[in-house]
Order: structure tokens, then C-alpha cells, then sequence
């Protein structure tokens, strides 16, 4: 299971394998979040938006092939125009979770922000990172709200304590 909302890292049979922040990584994590097919134009406007098309074609290849050797990184799929990273994940499973309704476990996914941390020195990447980031936790706020409103008849408390960590994010 890939871990990205907090430091990333991969678990393996209960282990913690940290994943060094790499612009290789940040290729492999960039699909893994985004979930499905993804134009490698896109990409080479991510890690290589300054280089004109055919440099930015081999940087792309370059990274690429540098991803693929990364040991946690397999079910990546590569086509002439697009590339997609499907492996199980919190984001996945979080996104999931928010589509049937179960807030609860949503909540129990979102614990810290997504990707804390994790740097590349990549200015596109990075600036998507925040946007990400944020959609991650007003999804993760509106399913608070809700997962509160179930709780208020049942368990009082419980549904304080919901309320209090939502205030713990954002007091505003």
C-alpha cells in the first residue's frame, strides 16, 4: 500500500519503506494520485516545462526510465502518448471512501496532508502539490461535517471530538 497523505512511503508486510523525495518519485507519486492514464505532455510540462518539445521528450524518457528502476514502483504502464501508475493507495482508497458515503473512513485515511514533505525542486510539481493538498482537505472537511452530523444523535462526544479536530485544521 502506498502511503501519501503524510510522508510518503510504501508498506510492505507491516514495514515502512520511506520514499526518498526524487523527481523520479515525484513521477511515480504524480500518477499513483492522479489514478489513471495521463498524457506525457502533461508530464513534460510538470518536470520539464522550460525545455522545448524534443528535449523535453528525452528528459521525460530519461525520468521515466529512472522511476521504473525504483523497487517500489511496479504496475506502471507506458504508452507512445500517456503513462498511469496503478497501485493500491490511502488516495485511492480515500476517494473511495468519500464516493460511497462512508465518512468515517475517510476520516480514518486523511490523517496528515498529502505528501508532507516532500520536496523535488520542481516549481509545476510542487504548485500542484498545494492545489492537491487543499482539494484533499475540504473533501476531507466536508466528510467531517457529515461524519458529525451522523454521530450528533447517537454519540454526542463523539461527534465533538470530530468537530474539535475539523477546528484543529482550520479555526476559520
Amino acid at each position: 500500500m502506498l502511503r501519501l497523505f503524510d510522508t510518503p512511503h510504501h508498506e510492505l508486510d507491516g514495514v515502512r519503506l520511506e520514499i526518498a523525495p526524487t523527481k523520479p518519485a515525484a513521477l511515480a507519486l504524480f500518477l499513483a494520485v492522479h489514478g489513471d492514464w495521463v498524457d506525457r505532455e502533461r508530464l513534460m510540462l510538470m518536470f520539464a516545462p522550460d525545455l522545448n518539445e524534443s528535449a523535453g521528450r528525452h528528459h521525460l524518457r530519461v525520468l521515466l526510465n529512472r522511476t521504473k528502476q525504483l523497487n517500489w514502483v511496479t504496475k506502471l504502464e507506458a504508452q507512445a502518448t500517456r503513462l498511469r501508475f496503478m497501485i493500491p493507495s490511502d488516495v485511492k482508497a480515500f476517494r473511495e471512501a468519500i464516493g460511497r458515503g462512508d465518512h468515517h473512513e475517510a476520516l480514518v485515511l486523511h490523517q496528515k496532508p498529502m505528501l508532507k514533505g516532500f520536496h523535488v525542486g520542481a516549481p509545476e510539481f510542487e504548485a500542484w502539490c498545494g492545489i492537491e493538498r487543499e482539494a484533499f482537505v475540504r473533501a476531507w472537511t466536508e466528510a467531517a461535517l457529515k461524519r458529525a452530523r451522523q454521530l450528533l444523535e447517537t454519540n454526542p462526544n463523539a461527534a465533538a471530538r470530530v468537530l474539535k479536530t475539523v477546528l484543529e485544521q482550520d479555526d476559520l
